[in-house]
């Protein structure tokens, strides 16, 4: 229900069609399934590769312990310089 995939749609779509086949929606709904399941794929090989890659970040302590150590500097110091900033 998002609009701005229907204008995307809308507007980017329609160039890849044959103009003798507007009429038919045929074209439509290929170039949708098309888009619906190369999207598919792609998530489901993002989230595969995310799983893997957890799996391993908390199987290995000290990837773990270095990423605890980078992100509490990171909240250091952006709440340091949250504290420094002026109105």
């Amino acid at each position: 229900m998002n609009p701005k995939v229907a204008l995307f749609f809308l507007a980017f779509l329609p160039q890849f069609i044959d103009p003798n086949y507007v009429q038919s929606p045929l074209p439509f709904l290929i170039l949708g399934i098309t888009f619906l399941l190369t999207g598919t794929i792609w998530c489901l090989i993002l989230a595969l590769f995310a799983s893997k890659l957890s799996d391993r970040i908390r199987k290995n302590y000290k990837i773990k312990m270095w990423l605890d150590k980078i992100t509490g500097g990171i909240f250091i110091a952006l709440g340091i310089k949250l504290a420094l900033m002026k109105k």
